[in-house]
């Protein structure tokens, strides 16, 4: 069974590649490969791979209960994200754009971004090629991050986990989440925002997720490891998945 939410996502993904339009609506300036940081901090490229494996847990499950749909071009409707420090500087590490349904995956699969421009919409990044992007939804999950400080929350969010099911107001009122009014774009300023602005009314960590309208829901936590628990007790019990034949 196709959901309202996920029939909505599909017919946009199909309007917005009759129009041209790209899944990444920010500019990407590719640096090198993540291997370049890992002479930087001791146990860096294991921190990195740890969070990679539980990132790619987290991913594996939603792909499998269809958390994460298939879209008409192929690839999945979900990411993750999740922050580390090295010396001052902030740096997320994100699953790529454009990822294909029913696969792992794998390390070459990720991207860090070392600097998110909110002012020019645009990002440097590490990956293991120019050609491997970060998500679009890169600058949802930056700002979710950089809010912890701006809002003083009383625990830093450090890792995320996106899924374009469950984004209806109906979904939402079973699920019991808070869910934003108002419907943007995925990958713009406007889409950020409006879920900056609904976590300002239901701050974390007392509300952990959170739906954005036909967009659909971001866990928040203090660790990836905690971000796929919660989706697997809190979300998982109501995600209906489609078949192969979208029936």
């Amino acid at each position: 069974m196709i959901t309202d939410s996920i029939r909505y996502l599909m017919s946009t993904e199909k309007s917005e590649s009759a129009q041209g339009t790209a899944r990444v609506q920010f500019q990407c300036h590719w640096k090198g490969k993540i291997s370049s940081l890992y002479g930087k901090q001791e146990g860096l490229e294991q921190l990195i791979k740890t969070l990679q494996d539980f990132m790619s847990e987290g991913l594996w499950e939603l792909d499998q209960t269809g958390a994460a749909p298939v879209l008409p071009d192929g690839k999945i409707g979900g990411n993750a994200a999740a922050k580390f420090v090295v010396g001052d500087q902030d740096y997320f590490l994100v699953s790529k754009s454009g990822k294909l349904a029913h696969q792992r995956m794998v390390d070459a699969d990720f991207c860090v971004v070392r600097d998110f421009n909110l002012q020019n919409w645009s990002c440097e990044y590490l990956s293991s090629d120019e050609s491997i992007q970060p998500t679009s939804d890169t600058p949802m999950h930056v700002r979710v991050f950089r809010a912890s400080t701006e809002l003083n929350w009383p625990e830093e969010v450090k890792a995320t986990l996106h899924g374009h099911a469950l984004a209806t107001e109906e979904e939402a009122k079973k699920c019991g989440l808070p869910i934003s009014h108002k419907e943007t774009q995925c990958s713009t300023r406007e889409d950020t925002e409006a879920l900056i602005t609904l976590m300002k009314q239901y701050p974390y960590p007392e509300h952990k997720v959170f739906i954005r309208k036909n967009h659909g829901f971001i866990i928040t936590s203090a660790s990836m490891a905690d971000a796929n628990m919660i989706f697997k007790s809190k979300l998982k019990p109501f995600i209906v998945k489609s078949d192969s034949n979208g029936q």
